[in-house]
């Protein structure tokens, strides 16, 4: 299989945790001048991050849900031209509404790879998601080319991670 080389002018992070992510994301786009925004609930989380690789990356710190987020990250894209986001790793929220709320915001400004994590039927909360509903079924709904891929872990520790080609 041919690979391309990939330099998205914004890579996308919903949902920060540790930076891990974040951190491989900005190491990239250090070497050609894209830009990485990371999103997340914990400000310490978007810090960690910022203080680790504080070029190219723009973190929000949300205490709101969504749609905060997605003015910020719309008015900072408008700058950069027409779907200007090659890739957006989701690793939010792992609710089956939550994730679809964020593919509805996101991938119209998406002309590149959304990655979803923890497409595995143990992310599916009956108290929060619909019955029937978690992250298999989110992804499985999604329009696209799509794959799913297991992380390389021990067995039984990995989760899958699904690939949308938007």
């Amino acid at each position: 299989m041919l690979v391309q080389e990939f330099e998205p002018k914004v890579a996308i992070e919903i949902g920060i945790e540790t930076g891990i992510a974040s951190a491989y994301m900005c190491k990239a786009a250090s070497r050609y001048g894209g830009l990485v925004i990371g999103i997340d609930f914990r400000e310490d989380a978007c810090q960690l991050v910022t203080n680790i690789l504080p070029t190219h990356f723009y973190y929000i710190f949300l205490n709101e849900r969504s749609q905060t987020a997605y003015t910020k990250v719309q008015a900072i894209v408008d700058k950069l031209g027409q779907k200007p986001v090659g890739l957006v790793f989701q690793d939010s929220s792992h609710h089956y509404q939550e994730s679809k709320d964020e593919w509805a915001l996101y991938s119209p400004m998406v002309n590149g790879v959304w990655i979803c994590d923890d497409i595995t039927p143990s992310f599916h909360d009956p108290a929060i998601d619909p019955p029937g509903k978690g992250m298999v079924q989110y992804f499985e709904e999604l329009p696209g080319d799509k794959r799913i891929y297991q992380e390389l872990y021990p067995k039984g520790v990995g989760n899958k991670q699904g690939v949308v080609i938007v």
